[in-house]
């Protein structure tokens, strides 16, 4: 062999040392679990594993759960990560390096939550404490791990960029901002710096300097707050310069007031231009009171903080945030202004005014002087005005003129109506009324309803309050804006809906205009058995809540034993149907040596189809303790090992009424047995006395009264001992029953 493969292959030995010099020994793991006493044993055996091996652990536990290994892998992953912040600190003293600690660990944590693989793992079993799980890894792994990840990291950080030059040299500025961003995001999320961080964080600086905003128009003056704004503002985003840009199309924007707000979800927007780099900004309600506020755009990374294969640390994110906040909040802005009135502009045109032509001047005079003495509208006359108010005077009807006025957008979106009787010798004070009705009704509309009969309700909330129908017919006074509705049949909800109100509505509308009604359904439930895996001998029973005073019972719909030869379960397979929807169901599983799983589902009059429901089981562990219990217990084994046997659950309480009355016999015949002994040596011992008496008569009563006590004394010994038999009996064919059914469904 050459010299030069030779030294080749020393290269590659020393790059690998970690690997072929390994200290770990994985042959000292058992794959069974241990008992606490095992495991001491073992830790004494190889006393090496605490220098050789990173040590997890969680417990002790009654079950071994995922709750368990994650807990577990928690404190594993601290371990290790402590042990990291040590060595990466002393070693970036030495090189006068600066450190963050909060950055360094919040980056170690997110690497090790990720990486924590190969680990070894002991199950400790205490029979009075339960589960304990240990996990080992391996400190020579985790340097490899360390090497690799900082291999792969470095791979993919340049992937990215490359990524990201790739798409503006084809000028798809758009697509250019994904891959900068994981760059970004992957080089802040190292806890060893790297050359690359630099060069993304460059990268972005003259990326997000070259993006361009635009609105229009850039101010919306006059508007009010608690009503929809009058205008949809636009949008447009380019990249480059003035003179040179490309238009962003089909990048992703998140709108959001600086200061203020509105009705927005969660106070934001989310928009997506169109090709030619364009969208429009629906304001929505003010609800602020802030009399300048201000909306700004800046890119959407909702889907970037998420890498599927690698860790992104909570530093890199916030870094990113604070980034293009920095940026964003600096560019140029869509300005909003409130105005404390209504600044609207009047339509006189005669056509409205359906009254004698000696009374159309006092009408105009009249809503000049009352617009002009107004607290809510003032009258413009340029091309400023938002608002029209027209006004409509309906023919003569006894002493007075039906007045009616109307508030509009300029393009003729209706925002408020208001009408009122108004007598011609009262005008100005009439329409000053009108106006304030007017304004009050540009905030507030009236949603009428009638219902088919009394179960069924109405619930309406909005900004400020909850409604609930009283009637069979009327209406409610709601505030413009978002507002919920609720239709609800018997207390449960059968139809939901959220509207946005500017103006009064029927809900009759939604229901073909005929009275709001419910009409029972069929709803489907799915459901899957994931364990036991082998299904043979389960059984299903479906049943309902009685209707009515009744309503605690349930009654019994259907039962089915799984099946092999038809495949499993057939008028009870997934999906069971419900044949009427207001009622609460019950799905329960049962399998001999198993312990019954109920699923109670509860009546959802919105839903006509329930996603799966996992049914997982769990299997009556018999140690030596439970079938002790069993043993000890007569009828308990019968009746929680064979849920599915009717006959069982009848022998169980048999051998209950069993067990009870022989014990209370003997135990009363035990009682009678000792009082009659009392009795019959009481009277012996007197009747002793009187051997010598000159009184045989006495002698006499008294031994009678001795043999009578002793009949009773051996006849009470005598049913104790047949009871007692009896309780014999009933231990002896119990014991062989639970012994039988140990070996039958546990074998």
């Amino acid at each position: 062999m050459s010299r030069f493969k030779w030294l080749l292959v020393v290269v590659v030995l020393a790059a690998n040392s970690h690997i072929l010099l390994s200290q770990c020994d994985d042959s000292i793991f058992p794959l069974d679990k241990m008992t606490t006493h095992d495991f001491k044993i073992w830790k004494m055996e190889n006393t090496s594993i605490k220098d050789d091996y990173y040590h997890g652990q969680a417990g002790p536990k009654e079950v071994e759960d995922n709750r368990l290994q994650t807990d577990a892998e928690g404190y594993l992953a601290r371990t290790i990560s402590v042990n990291i912040v040590g060595e990466l600190e002393a070693r970036f003293r030495e090189e006068n390096f600066e450190i963050k600690e909060n950055t360094l660990i919040d980056n170690i944590n997110s690497y090790i939550s990720t990486s924590l693989r190969n680990t070894r793992k002991l199950v400790v079993e205490d029979e009075n404490k339960g589960y304990t799980i240990h996990l080992f890894k391996c400190k020579d792994e985790v340097d490899s791990d360390k090497i690799e990840y900082k291999k792969e990291l470095n791979k993919r950080v340049n992937k990215y960029l490359d990524d990201y030059e790739s798409e503006i040299r084809k000028k798809n500025f758009s697509y250019a901002f994904s891959p900068l961003c994981k760059a970004y995001l992957l080089a802040k999320s190292a806890f060893v710096p790297m050359d690359e961080e630099s060069k993304a964080q460059q990268k972005l600086d003259e990326y997000l300097g070259n993006i361009l905003i635009e609105f229009e128009p850039e101010k919306i003056p006059d508007c009010r707050p608690g009503i929809r704004a009058p205008v949809v503002p636009a949008v447009s985003v380019s990249y480059g310069d003035l003179q040179n840009k490309t238009p962003m199309k089909s990048f992703k924007l998140i709108a959001k007031f600086s200061k203020g707000g509105n009705d927005w979800l969660d106070q934001k927007e989310s928009l997506t231009l169109d090709r030619n780099g364009k969208s429009q900004i629906d304001l929505g309600i003010i609800e602020s009171a802030t009399l300048n506020q201000k909306v700004f755009i800046y890119p959407d990374t909702s889907g970037l903080f998420k890498d599927k294969d690698f860790p992104i640390s909570n530093v890199a994110k916030r870094a990113l945030v604070k980034e293009l906040d920095g940026v964003f909040k600096k560019r140029k802005t869509l300005e909003v202004s409130l105005s404390d009135k209504f600044k609207i502009s009047f339509n006189n045109d005669y056509y409205y005014l359906k009254c004698p032509e000696w009374l159309k001047p006092d009408i105009y005079k009249a809503i000049d002087e009352s617009l002009s003495s107004s607290e809510d509208f003032e009258l413009l006359s340029g091309e400023n005005d938002i608002y029209e108010l027209h006004v409509t005077v309906e023919d003569k009807k006894r002493d007075s003129y039906q007045v009616s006025a109307e508030l509009s957008l300029s393009n003729g979106e209706g925002i408020g109506k208001a009408s009122l009787d108004i007598s011609p010798d009262d005008m100005r004070k009439g329409l000053s009324e009108l106006l304030k009705k007017l304004n009050d009704s540009a905030y507030t509309s009236k949603v009428i309803y009638t219902l088919a009969r009394k179960d069924v309700t109405i619930e309406i909330t909005d900004d400020i309050r909850v409604q609930k129908s009283k009637d069979l017919s009327g209406d409610f006074i709601v505030n413009n804006g978002q507002v919920r509705f609720k239709f609800l049949y018997k207390g449960e909800v059968f139809k939901s809906e959220a509207e946005y109100i500017s103006g009064d509505i029927e809900l009759n509308d939604w229901f073909q205009n005929e009275p709001i009604d419910f009409h029972p359904g069929k709803t489907k439930y799915y459901y899957e058995i994931t364990k036991p895996e082998i299904k043979q001998g389960i059984v299903l029973s479906w049943k309902r809540k009685k209707p009515g005073l009744w309503n605690f019972l349930w009654q019994h719909r259907k039962s089915e034993k799984w099946s092999l030869l038809s495949g499993g379960f057939t008028t009870l397979r997934s999906p069971i149907e419900a044949e009427n929807n207001i009622f609460e169901y019950k799905l329960t599983v049962k399998k001999d040596g198993w312990k019954n799983e109920s699923w109670r589902i509860k009546p959802d009059l919105m839903k006509k189809e329930h996603p799966i429901k996992s049914i997982m089981m769990e299997k009556v562990e018999l140690k030596a303790i439970k079938i002790m219990e069993l043993a000890l217990f007569p009828g308990v084994g019968q009746r929680e090992l064979y849920r599915t046997k009717s006959w069982r659950q009848i022998e169980s309480y048999f051998y209950h009424v069993l067990t009870l009355y022989f014990a209370y016999s003997a135990y009363s015949s035990y009682q009678d047995y000792e009082v009659a002994k009392g009795e019959y040596y009481e009277y012996k011992n007197i009747y002793e006395s009187l051997y010598d008496s000159d009184n045989p008569e006495l002698f006499d009563y008294y031994h009678e009264k001795a043999e009578n006590y002793n009949n009773q004394m051996t006849n009470s010994f005598d049913r104790f001992r047949i009871h007692a038999m009896g309780i014999g009996v009933v231990y002896v064919i119990n014991l062989a029953e639970v012994l039988y059914s140990v070996t039958k469904l546990y074998d």
